[in-house]
Order: C-alpha cells, then structure tokens, then sequence
C-alpha cells in the first residue's frame, strides 16, 4: 500500500522535485521535520512564516492504529570494553542520561528532546519552548511527551545507513522506470544477502 502510494505519488509530474526549498517559500504545504529541525526552522523568519494569518502546526506521523509511526533518532553511548576505568565511565553516562538537571540544560541548549518524560514534561521545558517558537501553542509539552512516548527507534546494525542509501537508491530507480511492483521483490532478496553477509 506504501510502495502504491509511493509510486503514483512519483508518477504526478506536478509532485517531482519537491525540496526543502519550496517549503521555505510556501510553495508545498507538508514537510515532515524531526524535532531539532522544528525548533530551528520556527525560529528564522523564512518566507512561509511572513504571512500573519499563516498556522504553523506539529503533530506526530500517521500510522496504522497502535504501531509507531514516528521516526525517533536517537544518540547512543558505549562504554568501551578496553576503558581504563569502566566505573567511572557508567557512572558518567548515567549522570548524562538520568540525571534531571543535564537533561533539563540538553532541553535549552540542544535542539533535541530530552530522555526523561519528567523533563520532557516540565513546566521549564514549556518555558524553553515558549520562548523559542514563533506560535508556541503548536508544540506543549503535552503533545511533546505524547510524540516521544509513541516514536519509533530505526534499528541499528552494521553498515546501516550504507544499507539504506543502497535500497533507497534501487527503489528511486524502480519508481523512474516504473516496474517498482516487478522489481521489489528482487530488490528485497538482493538487500537481504547484502545485509547477511
């Protein structure tokens, strides 16, 4: 169903080219943006923010009842397992990680989301928000917490972004030639041996 809409969505010669660009200037209504790309863009007088009677707006990705839908990035740490010292090494993850007062300071100088619902949540958080945003009423807390809490994490391995450009790319040119239907199942088993080897 994806992929069908997806392909006739690539067949509107009126749809082709769409970029980021055309969004600043108000020429395309819908843009999906992660969190960090939200705070910023709200935050510069591009062209589409001009107009006074312009709405911004956020809310989380459409998807099929209970599955996330959402893309959720996220930053991961790692304690080598040669570390000199791998106690104080957990200890200092688990100050970045669970400690409010880091979380709260990530939530006003990095653009991101912190891990903590508490802080996520906070009345400081609104504050940072409020202050941040052109039209603050777009983005409470309450929906932030609601956007984390359903996310989803893209699953990580070896080689994963490699992996991706190269399905990206043999989907883009399955859409160009128009045998997406015919191609993907080759293109699948091809993904999946590159992916096992």
């Amino acid at each position: 169903m994806a992929f069908s809409l997806t392909e006739n969505l690539t067949n509107d010669v009126a749809l082709r080219n769409v970029t980021s660009q055309l969004f600043g200037e108000g020429k395309v209504a819908f843009m999906p943006l992660g969190l960090a790309q939200y705070r910023t863009y709200t935050s510069y007088p591009y062209y589409i923010t001009r107009d006074n009677n312009f709405r911004w707006g956020c809310t989380k990705m459409p998807g099929i009842k209970a599955a996330k839908s959402t893309p959720m990035p996220t930053t991961l740490f790692a304690i080598s397992s040669k570390a000199k010292n791998p106690g104080a090494a957990w200890q200092f993850m688990k100050l970045l990680c669970a400690d409010k007062d880091v979380q709260q300071e990530l939530m006003k100088t990095n653009m991101g989301s912190s891990v903590l619902p508490s802080v996520v949540k906070s009345k400081k958080t609104q504050n940072i928000l409020d202050k941040e945003l052109i039209d603050h009423r777009n983005l409470a807390v309450k929906k932030l917490d609601v956007i984390t809490k359903n996310g989803a994490v893209t699953p990580k391995f070896k080689d994963y972004n490699d992996k991706l450009d190269e399905l990206d790319y043999k989907i883009q040119n399955a859409l160009k030639a128009g045998n997406l239907e015919t191609q993907l199942f080759n293109i699948q088993s091809q993904v999946n041996q590159s992916i096992s080897n």
